[in-house]
């Protein structure tokens, strides 16, 4: 395995990659990381850092400081319990998890499934891959912020589809392009009913006993 630059990469980690069949990550398109025993990040592919850079989480590939940190400081709720769960069950029971979440941009509907791959007591290899890529579908709501304000000043969106709540109709989630890359200062995160129904109908039961 070539040697791979120590901001993406913990000491030594290279080695566990080698060992479990994971030295392919360098050359893959998935955006990929791993995380050791406790979670602390310990290695992103370049297709990380290329996915990063083209969603607005880095602004160059060679920007990127983020390994050692524990994976949960990356995460917001309601969904950072959801995941530490499900990692924490990888390493514990040393075996393999697959779930499917949306990634979309302004302009591209995609969804993801995401593998998490046990690496025999020492963490776990996460791979993100496309599944589904194409234009949306539903079209753009005006950003308007007197429609979507709650009466906490907020506005909600959703954590896995990024659909905003309309305030004053039942369960209405609108698909506001402009507030992907921009979103307003009243932004507050939450889950829509359709996404809590089908990708995370046991939410309440992960957060009701966490690991």
């Amino acid at each position: 395995m070539e040697e791979i630059p120590v901001d993406r990469i913990a000491p030594n980690f290279a080695d566990v990659l080698q060992e479990n069949g994971f030295a392919f990550l360098e050359g893959s398109p998935d955006p990929s990381f791993a995380l050791d025993s406790s979670m602390y990040l310990t290695y992103v592919n370049p297709a990380y850092l290329t996915f990063g850079c083209a969603n607005g989480g880095l602004s160059v590939s060679n920007s990127f400081t983020g390994i050692g940190t524990f994976i949960g400081d990356f995460m917001r709720e309601p969904l950072r319990q959801f995941y530490l769960n499900a990692y924490g069950m990888v390493i514990k029971d040393d075996k393999t998890w697959n779930h499917e979440y949306d990634c979309s941009s302004p302009k591209l509907y995609r969804r993801y499934l995401q593998s998490s791959f046990p690496l025999k007591g020492k963490g776990l290899v996460v791979i993100n891959h496309l599944i589904e890529e194409r234009a949306h579908k539903t079209p753009s709501a005006s950003p308007i912020k007197a429609h979507y304000l709650n009466d906490k000043q907020l506005i909600a969106q959703c954590s896995h589809c990024r659909k905003i709540r309309r305030q004053g109709i039942e369960a209405q989630w609108d698909w506001v392009a402009e507030w992907i890359t921009q979103p307003p200062e009243e932004v507050t995160h939450s889950l829509c009913e359709a996404c809590t129904d089908y990708y995370y109908n046991d939410l309440q039961s992960t957060l009701a006993n966490p690991q």
